[in-house]
């Protein structure tokens, strides 16, 4: 298959974009500053050259096409919404800022859908108007992974920026609900995937919600992350690891995820090299792009460049 485009991966993460394009074109740069997710990104794309502080970024290598999925927490519904005032949610700017400097012809940038909303709308239309301001025809939607075939509930923003004066026709998901029992591991043993707050958990469990479990203090907490076999997973977000650690569990087995079933709630392949921590890689799947989302927009944008696009358009138009 033709490699016909050359992309720069901003804010990498482990690779959801690059996962999602491979057969589109070949990443000339990457860049992340996380040193966790930066190794499993090198052990998956060891030709790759990455970097880890996009400030420290003063040339790019000829590109085509920059990607990003540039940090969300100034704008997720999960953290504190602070917008351009986190430090965090200046990095539109530095991608702005490169892509000025190099001309590029095409951004794909991946947020969270609360971005469309934050500040009464004004937050996106400050970064809708500075792309237009740079010459480029702005496109966007919102696309859910699990209508991608994604076994996972997953609704993010898309921002396509293009220099040609085109707007793009977004992929529609018509693909069938993915359970999480169709990508459950056969064989799943060993202590560390033993459910240990059984003896906390109530009896009998809520058919639906929460799962209310008592810490060791005697403190009562609720498990947002109870996933039922029968229907795709709930959102993963990095805020679910960080506030639950390793409660995700699956229902009716009430026992944790392994990390290849996490990493296929995310859309990976399973040739996808993962952390050897099973907690970094829920961090990680919970932080990254769903691949076959992208890939799906990369049919839109690249036509027969790469893979066929199963999906039919959709008016972009807003």
């Amino acid at each position: 298959m033709a490699s016909c485009i050359r992309f720069v991966d901003l804010f990498s993460g482990i690779g959801g974009f690059h996962v999602g394009l491979k057969d589109f074109g070949t990443c000339v740069l990457a860049c992340e500053i996380d040193a966790n997710a930066r190794s499993v990104y090198q052990s998956n794309f060891p030709d790759t050259p990455i970097c880890n502080d996009v400030t420290e970024i003063k040339e790019l290598p000829d590109h085509d096409m920059i990607t990003a999925g540039f940090p969300c927490q100034p704008f997720s519904v999960a953290g504190r919404r602070l917008g351009f005032e986190d430090d965090r949610g200046g990095m539109f700017s530095r991608i702005l800022w490169l892509a000025r400097q190099h001309s590029t012809s095409t951004l794909l940038l991946e947020n969270v859908p609360f971005l469309l909303k934050h500040d009464q709308g004004k937050t996106f239309a400050t970064i809708k108007a500075a792309l237009e301001n740079e010459g480029y025809a702005v496109s966007f939607s919102v696309l859910n992974a699990a209508d991608f075939g994604v076994p996972q509930e997953r609704k993010r923003l898309f921002i396509v920026a293009r220099r040609e004066g085109k707007n793009i026709d977004f992929p529609i998901g018509n693909m069938d609900r993915v359970p999480i029992k169709a990508i459950l591991e056969n064989d799943v043993d060993g202590e560390e995937l033993a459910f240990k707050h059984k003896d906390r958990i109530p009896d009998p469990i809520p058919k639906e919600g929460r799962i209310p479990l008592v810490n060791p203090q005697g403190k009562l907490h609720q498990c947002d992350y109870l996933v039922r076999s029968s229907k795709p997973a709930p959102t993963m977000t990095y805020q679910i690891y960080a506030v639950t650690k390793s409660l995700k569990v699956i229902w009716p087995e009430l026992r944790f995820l392994s990390a290849r079933e996490v990493a296929r709630i995310g859309g990976f392949p399973d040739d996808f090299k993962l952390h050897p921590n099973r907690n970094r890689v829920y961090e990680q799947i919970g932080n990254s792009v769903a691949p076959p989302v992208v890939t799906a927009i990369a049919s839109k944008l690249f036509g027969d460049c790469g893979q066929t696009s199963e999906y039919t358009a959709q008016s972009s138009d807003r």
